[in-house]
């Protein structure tokens, strides 16, 4: 039986991935490297912490990936905090219909607590989210399941009990591991391996909560 929605923020509810490549384009540029869009894909719903700890095995460069997280980190507080959102207004729509019907809602987010805070107050969506769930506070980034299993924990109910909302290869990987049902949702650029979501959209407006409960 469903009781819960997670949602992922990155990619679902605001599109964040330009100001994300943005900024890892310049850092990368600053220690001599480069990736490939297909490269760079590989790391969407990452912790950016883990991103540069891998680069750096890869590429072998001088510098702390501690260091290059946390500029990357310092220039991204700016951005949730006073950049121009790009809103995914149907994803939000959704989010707001979902907890009408009665269940209850986390954003699941790679991104740092604080700045999935500032996100849910700056879309108004505060009486609508219950909790919210980070990897920080769950320990391993995606694709490991610790956020979504927090994010269970956190609503207190079972994993079996969710949905997942996902964009993103790594985020719909988390959630099978975590036994939860995923809807995957690909909107146009999304150049992600989903299919191993139950089911894939190109919008959330598409779908009903029904729709949801069906997956049951």
């Amino acid at each position: 039986m469903l009781k819960a929605v997670l949602f992922d923020m990155d990619g679902v509810l605001i599109d964040t991935e330009p100001e994300y490549r943005k900024q890892e384009k310049i850092l990368m540029a600053s220690i001599g490297i480069e990736l490939s869009r297909q490269d760079n894909g590989a790391y969407v719903g990452v912790h950016p912490l883990e991103m540069w700890k891998d680069l750096k095995k890869k590429y072998g460069f001088a510098e702390d990936p501690h260091v290059l997280a946390k500029a990357e980190a310092d220039n991204m507080d700016e951005y949730y905090a006073n950049g121009v959102l790009c809103l995914i207004k149907p994803s939000i729509a959704y989010l707001i219909s979902c907890a009408d019907s009665g269940l209850k809602i986390a954003v699941a987010t790679s991104t740092e607590k604080k700045n999935a805070e500032k996100v849910v107050a700056r879309l108004g969506l505060g009486r609508y989210v219950q909790a919210i769930s980070t990897s920080c506070m769950a320990g391993r980034s995606k694709p490991a399941p610790d956020i979504f299993l927090l994010a269970a924990k956190l609503l207190d109910v079972d994993t079996g009990e969710c949905v997942v909302i996902e964009d993103a290869k790594n985020g719909v990987t988390a959630a099978k591991c975590a036994g939860m049902k995923v809807i995957g949702l690909k909107r146009p650029g999304n150049n992600q391996d989903i299919s191993s979501a139950d089911m894939v959209v190109a919008s959330l407006g598409g779908i009903s909560v029904d729709t949801l409960h069906e997956l049951f």
